[in-house]
This record gives structure tokens, C-alpha cells and sequence, in this order.
């Protein structure tokens, strides 16, 4: 995965560098087209699929972590993010509702996007996100931990669609749905598991470095 994340971020900043300066850009972009900064925010995630023993509804997480951002023309724009990322699901038992509690399941993820700039200072996004997970765990109610670890893919893929908005010239605000490709279970434990996808609605506030 560190190798991943390495030749991902080198060919991205080499696409950077290799493209020709444009003479116009929106006005509340500066000089330089490839920026960086910093982004963090609350996610609010669960797991969605079919299981006939339990409920599973969205609980509360967090990201953040690092951004590199290209301006190319056209009101294009490529932006790719290396968070630490929150995920997971509230359970509850169908057959017996007292027992419960959730899943916390912490990543390191790699989004990569295509933005288009609608109007000045608003954005929209698309692209997919690379995570790998680092742990994964069933919380009960009561305290009580069980690792998940042996039942959870290393790698995770989704698709993400957002939008976001400049509020000042470095400053920004960032909403996004974050759908999963795949199950992140192996399924032998679970018949069930097949069908689980990630889903998360993520709110960032993102900071560029001028």
C-alpha cells in the first residue's frame, strides 16, 4: 500500500509539472497551479447490504490529513487527498435488540479527483478512493472489544461525487458521498457479506497553502 500511495502521489505531481502553463485562471486561484494544503472533517458512514441478523445504521467518524492540488484549463482541476479515515456502522441484533453496539473500521485512503469549476469559487467532483485498513473492530455497548481484523479486506474501493465551495481564496468547504465498489468482508464467516458496501457522507473543511 505505501508503495501504492508513493507511485500514485510521483505520477501525479510528474503530470503536474509536465503540463503547459495556461495565461488565465478564476480569480480567486492563485499564481501557482499546484498547491498544497491540509483537509479534515466528520464523516458519517454505515454499512449497507443484506443481513437477515442484524440492523445497521450510520454512525459518526472523522478524516484528515494532507491534499495536493492541480489547476489544468479549462476550469479543470485535479485534487488527490492522503487520509487517516474513520468508518464503520451501528449494529443491532435482529433476534435480540440488547445486544449491540458498532463497528469502527480506520483507514488510510487515497481519493483522486476530477473537478470542474461550475461558477467562480464553486466546484464539483468525481474519482475514486483507495483504502487500505489499518483496523477494524466490533465495540459493544457494554465495552467489550472483538478484533474483525481477520474478517476485513486490507484494501477498499469506492467511488466519490461531491462539490465544494471556496469561501475565501484558500478556504474551502467540501461535501461528498463516498460509495463502496466492493465488499469490505471476506465472506466466508458471513453469507451475507457479499452484498456489504461502505457507504459515507463526508463534510470537509479544506485550507490551501498561499
Amino acid at each position: 500500500m505505501k508503495k501504492l500511495i508513493s507511485i500514485t502521489m510521483m505520477l501525479m505531481v510528474s503530470f503536474c509539472f509536465a503540463q503547459k502553463k495556461q495565461s488565465q485562471k478564476p480569480a480567486h486561484k492563485a499564481k501557482s497551479k499546484l498547491e498544497f494544503g491540509f483537509k479534515a472533517g466528520g464523516n458519517y458512514s454505515r454499512i449497507t447490504g443484506d443481513d437477515e441478523t442484524r440492523y445497521f445504521s450510520s454512525k459518526i467518524g472523522y478524516h484528515a490529513g494532507l491534499l495536493v492540488k492541480y489547476d489544468m484549463h479549462n476550469n479543470l482541476g485535479m485534487q488527490a487527498e492522503l487520509l487517516w479515515n474513520v468508518l464503520g456502522t451501528n449494529s443491532k441484533d435482529k433476534q435480540d435488540e440488547n445486544i449491540k453496539g458498532k463497528i469502527k473500521m480506520d483507514y488510510i485512503s487515497l481519493p483522486i479527483l476530477l473537478q470542474y469549476e461550475l461558477i467562480p469559487r464553486l466546484y464539483l467532483e468525481t474519482g475514486p478512493e483507495f483504502s487500505y485498513n489499518i483496523s477494524s473492530k466490533f465495540i459493544f455497548e457494554d465495552g467489550r472489544v472483538t478484533d474483525w481484523q481477520e474478517y476485513t479486506k486490507s484494501m477498499n474501493f469506492a467511488w466519490g461525487l461531491g462539490a465544494g465551495y471556496y469561501i475565501t481564496s484558500n478556504i474551502a468547504v467540501n461535501l461528498r458521498m463516498n460509495l463502496g465498489i466492493a465488499t469490505p468482508f471476506f465472506s466466508t464467516e458471513n453469507r451475507y457479506a457479499k452484498s456489504f458496501r461502505h457507504q459515507n457522507l463526508q463534510f470537509g473543511l479544506l485550507y490551501l497553502i498561499r
